[in-house]
């Protein structure tokens, strides 16, 4: 039995003031169908390779999006206008699956198991003799309280983590794939008889910030590449699953051409979030593209929309697409625009400083690097698709950044030499491309059994690159000793441990 995984969709909530994480390959392509969606809804999951039958949803009766009930034009010309919750139906999970007790001898192949903090033991099993049928159940000696089904053909993707504090309760998530690109992330808490209970169905990309200040993570996802975006809100002990962008729809109708809008969307690129902005989002009616926000207040939503004229200082070209910036407030949005259209790539504050410069042929694409300095809690350098997609990051007042190609295969890997701002300890940082996904490492020339049997470090290793010799040099320092003792290698790929990069956006 493995120990409950404290994951990044699950428990370790990013949920600070300034910025959520996203992950590259949560680009999501595969579209999910749905019908006229209101505001707060009881969704309906349409998924093309399978369905769950303990969260189909059902619209609740009668139930419709509200009209604005604020409308205020401030001063820079921007248009706000707000929603409350209390005319809404609050969510309520419906299911199809009433939870059931079989033995534990009918359990078929295991897919995942995990063991959660309280010792509560969560399964999910193949029927026997299906190819089809899974369950999810929590173990109870010999006998399994079954609280919902899968029915799909993929074999597996099933994962158990927990979380806490979210929605101002505490349980687990299953994560379970319902589609083409499609995997869904639903919150589970325990009644007072231990049974589950359905608290929340999100999907990827999931993120959980305190959207309303009520000093609880609130569920925030998107699907589609954007195109849909929900949130959860708790307001009077009552639960509300907003749709976003219906939001930005229903009180924005001047930004809508005569067919409609062209791309209402949320950035994949990186889910902008703060206290004062809120939450960016952006639009095409009658080809000029819109910026806005939203902000959520305990009871309410408010859409800010800017005014036409606030477009981007397009400041860099690259081939058939460009960057630049947009003053929106006291922060700074960096922007690229290519044949898709504009993206929103970065969000930054306290600017002292900010420079683009394009790039061509690094990580298998081309690109802009932002040079951004923020006095006095660092320097940075991040690259970026021309479509905004994160690609990599240095950081550090020494740092120094060679493309090279490190493996012969055509592709330029990124070598970043860093320094790590809060104690100056210089590291070298491995960026590459593979399979459509970038990874990430850092390298080190201590030899691994140096760590393993030789007398503890002293403080961190310090590692410098020498793009001359392709070399790496770390010097470390042992308990019991005066001088540091130094190692030199060859940077070769296959000696580093590579992980996903997950892009943490500037501060």
């Amino acid at each position: 039995m493995n120990r409950c995984p404290h994951t990044w969709f699950s428990t370790e909530f990013h949920t600070g003031k300034w910025l959520l994480r996203a992950r590259l390959n949560d680009l999501l392509t595969a579209p999910r169908r749905r019908g006229t969606a209101p505001l707060v809804v009881a969704l309906v999951l349409t998924l093309t390779a399978g369905s769950l039958a303990a969260c189909a949803r059902e619209p609740l009766p009668g139930e419709t999006t509200p009209e604005p009930v604020q409308t205020e034009t401030v001063e820079d010309g921007a248009l706000t206008v707000s929603f409350p919750l209390s005319d809404l139906e609050p969510y309520v999970p419906a299911s199809t699956w009433t939870p059931d007790t079989v033995s534990a001898d009918t359990m078929g192949e295991m897919l995942t198991e995990a063991e959660l903090m309280e010792g509560q033991q969560v399964v999910c099993y193949r029927e026997p003799g299906s190819d089809t049928t899974k369950y999810w159940a929590v173990r109870q000696g010999d006998e399994l309280l079954r609280f919902a089904v899968e029915d799909s053909a993929y074999p597996d993707g099933y994962t158990v983590g927990e979380f806490s504090s979210l929605l101002g309760q505490s349980g687990f998530v299953i994560e379970a794939p319902r589609g083409a690109a499609y995997t869904a992330r639903d919150y589970y808490v325990f009644d007072e008889g231990g049974v589950p209970r359905l608290l929340a169905d999100c999907a990827q990309p999931t993120y959980a910030p305190d959207l309303d200040g009520d000093g609880f993570p609130d569920p925030l996802w998107l699907y589609h590449g954007g195109r849909e975006a929900y949130c959860y809100l708790v307001w009077e002990d009552a639960i509300y699953q907003v749709d976003l962008l219906d939001c930005v729809r229903k009180a924005l109708p001047d930004w809508r051409g005569p067919n409609g809008w062209a791309s209402p969307t949320f950035s994949t690129q990186g889910l902008f979030y703060d206290e004062a902005t809120g939450l960016a989002f952006l639009g095409v009616a009658d080809g000029v593209t819109r910026f806005g926000c939203l902000r959520f207040y305990p009871g309410r939503v408010e859409v800010t929309a800017l005014p036409a004229e606030t477009q981007p200082d397009w400041q860099v070209e690259n081939q058939e697409s460009r960057a630049g910036f947009l003053t929106v407030g006291e922060q700074t949005w960096m922007l690229t625009e290519d044949e898709d259209g504009v993206h929103l790539a970065e969000v930054l504050y306290g600017l002292s400083e900010a420079t683009l410069q394009p790039f061509t042929d690094i990580l298998g694409t081309d690109g802009y690097t932002l040079d951004y300095v923020q006095s006095p809690s660092g320097n940075y350098r991040s690259y970026y698709g021309t479509d905004g997609t994160p690609l990599a990051l240095s950081f550090g007042w020494d740092r120094a950044d060679t493309p090279m190609d490190l493996d012969g295969d055509g592709v330029r890997e990124l070598v970043c030499s860093v320094t790590y701002m809060a104690d100056g300890v210089p590291a070298v940082l491995v960026y590459r491309l593979s399979e459509g996904v970038i990874w990430q490492a850092e390298a080190s020339a201590v030899p691994e059994e140096v760590y393993q049997s030789g007398p503890p470090a002293v403080g961190p290793a310090r590692s410098h690159y020498a793009p001359e010799a392709n070399t790496v040099t770390t010097s470390l320092r042992f308990q019991g000793e005066e001088e540091q003792q130094s190692w030199t290698v060859p940077l070769e790929l296959e000696n580093l441990e590579f992980y996903p990069y997950q892009y943490q956006h500037l501060p």
